[in-house]
């Protein structure tokens, strides 16, 4: 059997006929005549050699790794962004230290605590930071620690911060409905203080409004959380309460709820879009799979993994800079749970 030798900076510059110094400054960027630089290109391609990044980082005083954080590290959305951090990671060789700041139930913060302090990682991604995790962005400010923060519950007035447009989105799903021919319409979001809920809620008012339909505070109700558990209470409450159930459709304050909420329609006996319309954000996998399949107001979750990543590796960010942000553009997922409904007011 063959046993292929990995090449090493030595084979490389003995290919090419050249020191290693030469290779190292090639591979660094560094001064070297060009046909030093052709010769050491060549010898690269020939025999496969790919710098060894733990050695890289070393070099340079980095880890390697990127940290990534948040409440919840097996919730659907998560779970997307996840992946588009990943695949911009894997590419320039660095890897993704993953941390869930809730354990049983319980608030945990100790492991990022140690991330920080420790500088285990490069970077740091807090995904829907609230006012709980202010320790952690004071102390990752002090340790000058890049972070992005993804869909902030809190101000920050440095690093990355990445949002969706959610008074688009908001906008996006009145429409649907109005086009449908809905003119009751109820919301049931996350928490009362969170910057998403605020906005949907704020975004679906203004569209409503803009064709003279109002959206009483007495069919707008907050959850605990984003939880799928959270759209099964809020099924609950729309079928038991009058004034909630004239609503001919309802707004969730993500997918993961709008899932519960069909699910404790179905179980109770009836049936979605026939008896009520349904429509989540985010645009998770799942909602594409549910029956009826959701529409959706989603939100680009892989590029803004995606963007995170880059930015956090690029290494330009200053603590001192104000704050770099971004937010995208929603889009509507038309799906099987929504339809005109059966009587028109």
């Amino acid at each position: 059997m063959n046993v292929r030798t990995i090449p090493t900076m030595q084979s490389v510059a003995d290919a090419a006929g050249v020191a290693v110094s030469t290779v190292s400054r090639v591979l660094n960027g560094g001064s070297a005549s060009a046909r030093a630089r052709q010769k050491v290109e060549e010898a690269i391609a020939r025999l496969g050699y790919a710098p060894s990044a733990t050695a890289r980082n070393l070099k340079l005083g980095r880890s390697g790794i990127i940290g990534m954080a948040g409440a919840s590290s097996t919730a659907p959305w998560f779970t997307a962004l996840l992946g588009g951090m990943e695949r911009v990671l894997s590419r320039h060789g660095a890897s993704l230290a993953i941390a869930s700041l809730v354990r049983e139930d319980e608030y945990d913060s100790s492991a990022v605590q140690a991330w920080i302090q420790a500088r285990r990682v490069d970077a740091l991604a807090l995904v829907r930071p609230g006012k709980r995790e202010r320790p952690l962005v004071n102390a990752a400010r002090r340790a000058a620690l890049p972070v992005a923060f993804v869909v902030p519950d809190l101000e920050v007035d440095w690093g990355l911060v990445v949002k969706a447009n959610n008074l688009q989105g908001g906008r996006l799903a009145a429409e649907h409905l109005l086009d449908l021919g809905h003119r009751e319409i109820a919301f049931f979001g996350g928490p009362a203080d969170s910057v998403d809920t605020r906005e949907r809620l704020a975004g679906l008012r203004a569209g409503l409004r803009a064709a003279g339909v109002r959206l009483p505070d007495s069919r707008v109700r907050f959850g605990r959380d984003y939880a799928t558990e959270q759209g099964a209470e809020a099924a609950k409450l729309w079928a038991s309460r009058p004034a909630l159930r004239r609503a001919t459709a309802v707004v969730l304050g993500n997918d993961a709820m709008a899932l519960g909420f069909l699910r404790e329609v179905r179980s109770q006996g009836l049936s979605v879009p026939e008896d009520v319309s349904v429509v989540g954000f985010d645009g998770i996998v799942e909602g594409a799979l549910s029956v009826p399949s959701l529409t959706t107001v989603a939100q680009p979750i892989p590029t803004m993994g995606a963007d995170v990543a880059t930015f956090l590796l690029d290494g330009s960010l200053q603590i001192s800079a104000p704050a770099v942000h971004r937010e995208y553009d929603l889009e509507l997922l038309c799906r099987e749970s929504t339809q005109p409904p059966r009587t028109r007011p």
